[in-house]
């Protein structure tokens, strides 16, 4: 992905430990119509497995790769939803310097429920 733009693919990567390169997790970055409040905005997801939890991988890849298309890209932030209970993930992403916005409702697939999100984001570090 040297010169893939997140803004017109899906971009999905692996998280694997660097001593052995065991898979643990999996991140993602893109810009699609899905969803529909929130159009055009690059997001940032993670998975990571169970026996990898609490040990800085997610929020080391997040920054990784928040960093990279930030100088890869022409963007001025990223976007992560969280669920409101789900403490783990807002620590990850509070780690990583995204900043709490507001909540939201997001519609799912069908767009016939709506979940309940925190929403953050992480602003495109100042130049120097």
């Amino acid at each position: 992905y040297q010169t893939g733009d997140p803004r017109k693919k899906f971009i999905l990567l692996a998280i694997e430990t660097k001593d052995d390169h065991s898979l643990i997790g999996q991140i993602n970055t893109g810009c699609d119509e899905h969803p529909a409040e929130l159009p055009g905005e690059l997001s940032v997801g993670y998975f990571i497995s169970e026996a990898a939890l609490n040990r800085g991988y997610a929020t080391e890849a997040v920054r990784g790769l928040t960093g990279y298309y930030f100088r890869l890209c022409n963007t001025d932030f990223f976007h992560a939803l969280v669920k409101p209970e789900n403490t783990a993930s807002r620590r990850v992403v509070q780690k990583a310097g995204f900043t709490y916005e507001k909540r939201i409702f997001v519609a799912n697939d069908d767009n016939i429920d709506a979940e309940l999100f925190d929403y953050f984001r992480l602003y495109q570090p100042v130049q120097k």
